[in-house]
């Protein structure tokens, strides 16, 4: 987050993903869907989580895996 309470264009971007998905997506993804490099998805997501407008979910076939999904009720 920058100053202000503004998110990035990086974290606008993911959140737009995965506001537009039915399903939550793994990190992988969101670097396909959104085209942006790996660190910079890693960034917007971590921003992202603390200001608590995308979830994060443990694989439990996988615990090293997370799966993300956009929360609109904090993005209004």
């Amino acid at each position: 987050m920058v100053a202000g309470g503004r998110l990035s264009g990086s974290c606008v971007k993911v959140l737009g993903v995965l506001n537009s998905c039915s399903s939550e997506l793994s990190q992988s993804q969101i670097i396909c869907r959104t085209g942006l490099s790996e660190r910079t998805v890693k960034y917007a997501l971590k921003e992202l989580v603390i200001a608590e407008a995308v979830s994060e979910f443990l694989v439990t076939a996988d615990l090293r895996r997370k799966l993300y999904a956009g929360r609109l009720e904090k993005c209004h």
